[in-house]
């Protein structure tokens, strides 16, 4: 059985190879091809689930301290943090609280990448999944009395069938208030999400912030592998009590940063990019 697998995965390595020899239709399959083990990796394993759980767990039994500690800020810097505001927790959407692995795995068995109109059928149909470890989190938050605010890169044009998802997966939309905030909902909100962070620490005392990609935490992220790591160093504080992040394999700003975010490449180039950042035995790093 060992020696079939071995066989089996040699093949496939030269198949990926040739078809990335093959021009611009080859590099686009060997793309394609390199991001099914990370969603099988997100669809399957029981890691991935541990570690959302894990990572749900560390944050709910950071919030009593949180609360009790009127100084605590999840906003590096703040000027608003005022100990009598509400508190609040900011959280991204996607591989956050609602998961889109399948959405994933449909891209990769109909051969192609991502591309707006795909999403916004699969956002429409409103059946993503919960995170393993959200929901759990989120019920615990309210019963302390901190505000949950969403925070998301999704398009303003999805927010009407990302409300339904929210809501059909028991988390919290508030009547009084927009807790759902969109890129593009409004002038300045863009893929960076500090306006919108600014906003909600405004008129409440973020005490923390859950996400899957850095861009969540900080606007500082946008630079290359090694700048993104200092970023995460700088705020060796944060992690695992203000920040908590979820891992992602599949896609990201990480992704990006290995392209230096040019998102115009075609699939040669990111292929090219990504031989050059992957780091053998005796390889320097990058």
């Amino acid at each position: 059985m060992k020696v079939f697998a071995r066989i089996f995965f040699t093949l496939r390595l030269l198949m990926v190879c040739a078809m990335a020899s093959a021009g611009a239709g080859g590099a686009d399959q060997a793309l394609i091809l390199q991001g099914m083990k990370s969603t099988l990796w997100l669809q399957t394993s029981a890691e991935y689930e541990a570690l959302t759980i894990q990572a749900y767990a560390a944050a709910r039994r950071a919030l009593p301290e949180a609360l009790a500690d009127k100084d605590w800020s999840a906003i590096p810097g703040s000027a608003h943090n005022t100990p009598s505001l509400p508190p609040a927790i900011i959280m991204d959407i996607d591989e956050t609280v609602l998961s889109n692995a399948r959405f994933q795995g449909e891209l990769i068995k109909r051969a192609t990448t991502f591309n707006r109109e795909l999403f916004k059928t699969w956002t429409d149909s409103a059946t993503a999944p919960p995170v393993p470890g959200a929901p759990a989190f989120i019920e615990a938050a309210e019963k302390l009395g901190i505000h949950i605010f969403f925070v998301t890169n999704r398009d303003a044009s999805l927010e009407s069938a990302t409300r339904t998802n929210l809501e059909r997966r028991g988390f919290p939309l508030e009547s009084g208030f927009d807790n759902v905030l969109m890129r593009n909902e409004k002038p300045g909100w863009t893929r960076d999400k500090e306006s919108r962070r600014a906003l909600v620490a405004h008129d409440y005392r973020v005490i923390m912030i859950v996400g899957d990609d850095l861009n969540d935490f900080t606007s500082a992220a946008a630079g290359n592998p090694t700048e993104r790591r200092a970023i995460v160093e700088k705020y060796a504080d944060f992690w695992g009590l203000r920040w908590s992040i979820l891992p992602n394999p599949a896609y990201g700003s990480w992704e990006q940063a290995l392209y230096g975010f040019r998102r115009n490449l075609d699939a040669g180039d990111k292929l090219q990019l990504r031989r050059q950042y992957l780091q053998g035995g005796n390889s320097p790093a990058p």
